[in-house]
């Protein structure tokens, strides 16, 4: 491996403990558990920042000895006890470090992700199908600092780890898929991104189903390598299923108005929320390469098209996480591609007359008249406004 990866728990009776975050000789330790050290102050800051300060206290029970039990009774409550707390650590380590990589604060992420990989082999076995997961986070983690190298190692050891089961859950193996393809997407290894992100697309359907919107992400990401082989028309079908899920998803919740951001209590108390949080927070940067990729394509039809729906999900985003200023940016840019176009499908139809309300109907219609470009995408939506309220 590029790197050379120490384990977090020190061992009892170790004169030398190692620093959590690099594995160097540490010199300092935290003042509270007093079992978690630090090469320096700064390792110590950055832990305290990104996750210690969430497990400290968990910590200081798990590596600290502990006196034997007196009855069978106890040995086994505190085994479990342990156990528990170790399950917590982990739990709490991989939400963490999805959540720092998805805000693009890798070094955040370096202490969650490693005691995770670390916490999953320890309760496990290194070859578990349980710790694929974290080791996949390992590897993104390593991806988003910029260390291609060690980012592979680690994707190629989640990879061997799956090849010994006949079987794995499509959960697993989703997560799997998805990382392969952002490290062969890193590498410019196109062929086999491609491949890997369809693998990523059919788990995700396959777990949990064609219409839901987590397949968004899959098909993003698959039309972004089709870009690669200069296959326009099967990245745009890809993009345009994407648009269409999660305009669907957040037209949906401007409805019945809870457009906004999960707290982290409620990420806490409830998996499936912070799952679509977390959903949510990836599309947005899967939006962004879309957008970058497709402005360096030829301005036609079909480019303003998907251009239209990722600009009208930027405005829906926005408004979500509440930045007006934002909206109103990404809104005079969605008005103006859509003059552009005179394409009739941009969005699901059951959605039209709310984001014509959200974009602003009047405005669209007297800018048309101003151009002169009569019977665009904004007209043919207004008369369907009309006609559905006759």
């Amino acid at each position: 491996m590029s790197k050379r990866i120490f384990e977090l728990a020190v061992p009892k009776g170790n004169v030398s403990p190692l620093c959590e975050i690099c594995g160097n000789k540490a010199t300092t330790k935290c003042d509270i558990c007093r079992v978690t050290h630090y090469c320096t102050q700064d390792h110590k800051l950055i832990d305290s920042i990104s996750f210690h300060k969430k497990v400290c206290k968990k910590l200081a029970d798990i590596r600290s000895e502990h006196s034997i039990p007196f009855s069978e009774a106890d040995r086994i409550a505190d085994a479990k006890a342990l156990l528990q707390s170790k399950q917590d650590v982990l739990k709490l380590a991989e939400t963490v470090s999805k959540k720092w990589l998805l805000e693009r604060k890798a070094m955040n992420a370096y202490p969650s992700a490693m005691i995770a990989w670390n916490m999953s082999r320890e309760m496990r076995s290194e070859d578990s199908s349980e710790v694929i997961y974290p080791t996949c986070l390992v590897s993104e983690m390593f991806l988003r600092l910029g260390d291609i190298s060690a980012a592979e190692q680690y994707m190629v050891q989640a990879s061997w780890i799956s090849q010994k089961y006949d079987v794995l859950p499509h959960s697993i193996l989703s997560k799997l898929y998805r990382i392969r393809g952002l490290v062969f997407m890193a590498l410019k290894n196109w062929e086999q991104a491609r491949t890997a992100f369809a693998e990523f697309a059919y788990a995700v359907a396959s777990e949990y189903g064609i219409a839901d919107v987590r397949l968004g992400i899959p098909y993003g990401l698959l039309g972004l390598s089709l870009l690669k082989f200069d296959n326009i028309d099967g990245a745009m079908a890809n993009f345009h299923k994407m648009a269409d899920k999660w305009l669907d998803n957040l037209l949906s919740q401007y409805e019945v108005t809870i457009m906004r951001a999960a707290t982290e209590t409620e990420m806490a108390a409830d998996e499936e929320i912070q799952e679509l949080e977390f959903q949510f927070m990836e599309a947005k940067i899967v939006f962004e390469l879309m957008y970058e990729m497709v402005r360096n394509l030829e301005m036609n039809d079909v480019t303003d098209l998907i251009n239209f729906k990722i600009l009208c999900f930027q405005v829906l985003a926005e408004m979500r996480e509440g930045r007006p200023q934002a909206v109103i940016v990404y809104k005079e840019e969605a008005l103006a591609t859509a003059t552009r176009t005179k394409q009739d499908k941009a969005v699901p139809e059951k959605r039209i007359p709310v984001l014509m309300k959200i974009l602003g109907g009047d405005y669209l219609y007297l800018w048309e008249r101003k151009h002169n470009r009569p019977r665009t995408i904004a007209t043919k939506y207004l008369e369907r406004i009309k006609a559905i309220n006759v």
